[in-house]
């Protein structure tokens, strides 16, 4: 499902400016399920990891001029691309994002970010295993959703504790086989021993 106001977003930023995608619309629907998912919203502090144009042009219509969108980036050339036309599409949108070039993800992220910089929301592209390093990134009670490749792969999203309202970290995984469903891992780091339970499918064709 995406949200109301991610939807809404989704219908002012333009998409053909930055999409050269073959199946456009599955892109959108899919970015849009990723920002609800997220709970994307006015005022937040937002991490994209591999600079795409669209996905971070949509979380800076989202957030609005009082949140900031910081897209980490490992090609400089097309980190430039987007940029240049990030700026074409909307300037006064394109000074409220920062692009950043990093060697990788984690300790290019880690060494470049402000150390006091953390964030609402992060959103990053398919990686081999679960960005764990990334976690420390999060504000409290902040969302993390990452693709994993291989066997055991699939959608997480983790959520950070909030240690003033003795509220634990959790971690979903959203198994990909023909449905999206969600299963509920319990509090990450926790003692609960119970099985998991499966919550109600989100959408049918993935996110």
């Amino acid at each position: 499902l995406i949200l109301p106001h991610i939807y809404t977003a989704m219908k002012v930023v333009p998409f053909h400016h930055f999409l050269i995608e073959d199946d456009t619309q599955t892109f959108l629907g899919r970015t849009g399920v990723k920002l609800s998912m997220l709970k994307i919203d006015v005022g937040h502090d937002v991490l994209v990891l591999e600079a795409h144009g669209y996905p971070e042009a949509l979380v800076s219509q989202i957030v609005g001029p009082m949140g900031s969108v910081t897209v980490l980036c490992t090609n400089q050339q097309f980190m430039k691309t987007i940029e240049a036309k990030m700026i074409e599409a909307d300037k006064e949108k394109a000074k409220r994002m920062e692009y950043i070039l990093v060697d990788d993800f984690i300790e290019g992220g880690n060494e470049k970010l402000l150390k006091d910089k953390r964030f609402d929301a992060i959103l990053t592209p398919i990686l081999p295993t679960f960005p764990e390093a990334l976690l420390n990134l999060l504000k409290d009670d902040g969302s993390l959703l990452t693709c994993v490749d291989g066997n055991h792969g699939g959608v997480f999203i983790h959520t950070a504790g909030n240690q003033r309202l003795k509220k634990r970290p959790e971690r979903r995984h959203i198994l990909e086989t023909g449905s999206i469903v969600f299963y509920q891992t319990g509090n990450v780091g926790g003692d609960d021993d119970d099985d998991d339970d499966p919550l109600d499918p989100l959408d049918q064709n993935g996110p």
